[in-house]
């Protein structure tokens, strides 16, 4: 291929890297949930989780806004205002509650006493809080049985435990970097393409909360081959068409690519899917099923414009920054 054409393609797929991006972080971000405000000191889990309030001095969460849910909190602060801590003065204020406010009662002040009780049940309790979720999630070893947890939980928890999964990831990635593999040159590579298509999160590191230092990545490429079981040429392949997947969890790319694999076995969704678009390793695992046939034409619309002109590249990245998410980001 002459040197302007091939220079042309790899512009036009750094451009189709940059548009399912841009979906993938739309994708991510609702799966992650958004972080609330900085102040907070822990995050717990309530019942009645659908909607989100905060007591007034900052410190823990309540799903619940109803006046069931601003009475618990009421009765919180003055619970923890209290001079005296005799029983009658405490029985005046528990008095208004029923049963199950006093439940959400109990919640907040044990996620405020710390993080020592035993863990009997790693499903979402009252009186969670991050660092507890974080431990009942490393807990939990069937992929199937983490995505029915995560969907269990509200968006702004996920976010700081995800903050914690990444934390640990780090080091991981840390450690691995130390050894002399046998894939060290290719994981370079890895890198590489990473830098090519997305310069300012390699020059910066991170991207939104997401690590993306080059001992990250590398960690993550290697991360890839083993859940899509390939030789590090093919996944080379796969990332020189577009390195999203290296901006995501591991763990959440290997859930995804397990349902496809579940729903079009492990062929058709490597050559039908990944090979023609890799950012459809980040569409929610949940969502894989129902979506499979937009998941697919998705992937084959971005894989026929593999290797197109420049001119034609930018039409078709502007075009997928709005219909990608329709197409193969569903959630």
């Amino acid at each position: 291929m002459p040197m302007a054409a091939f220079a042309r393609a790899r512009r036009s797929r750094r451009l189709l890297a940059l548009a399912s991006l841009a979906a993938a972080v739309l994708a991510t971000n609702l799966g992650k949930g958004f972080i609330g405000p900085t102040g907070a000191r822990c995050r717990v889990v309530l019942p009645r989780q659908r909607h989100l309030c905060w007591a007034e001095d900052g410190e823990v969460y309540i799903q619940d806004v109803s006046p069931k849910g601003r009475a618990v909190i009421k009765a919180y602060k003055e619970l923890l205002q209290m001079k005296s801590s005799s029983e009658d003065a405490v029985a005046q204020v528990m008095n208004d509650l029923d049963a199950e406010q006093k439940d959400m009662l109990k919640g907040l002040i044990q996620a405020r006493g710390g993080q020592d009780r035993e863990i009997t049940t790693t499903d979402p309790e009252p009186g969670d809080t991050v660092e507890r979720l974080y431990k009942k999630l490393t807990m939990i070893e069937d992929d199937d049985a983490v995505v029915q947890w995560r969907m269990k939980m509200d968006p702004t928890l996920l976010q700081p435990v995800q903050t914690l999964i990444e934390q640990a990831q780090m080091k991981l990635a840390d450690e691995e970097a130390s050894k002399e593999l046998p894939d060290k040159e290719e994981a370079e590579e890895a890198w590489k393409l990473f830098q090519a298509q997305f310069p300012k999160a390699a020059e910066r590191e991170v991207y939104m909360t997401t690590p993306c230092r080059s001992t990250d990545v590398k960690w993550r490429f290697r991360r890839l081959k083993e859940s899509l079981e390939v030789e590090s040429a093919q996944a080379l392949q796969i990332l020189d068409r577009d390195c999203t997947p290296m901006f995501v969890d591991p763990d959440f790319v290997r859930r995804t690519w397990k349902a496809m694999v579940k729903v079009t076995g492990r062929d058709d969704a490597l050559e039908s899917i990944v090979m023609k678009h890799p950012g459809a390793l980040v569409t929610q695992p949940q969502n894989v099923k129902s979506k499979i046939n937009e998941i697919k034409t998705g992937a084959a619309v971005i894989g026929a414009f593999a290797g197109v002109g420049e001119s034609i590249g930018k039409l078709f990245s502007n075009l997928a920054c709005s219909t990608l998410p329709a197409l193969s980001m569903t959630f």
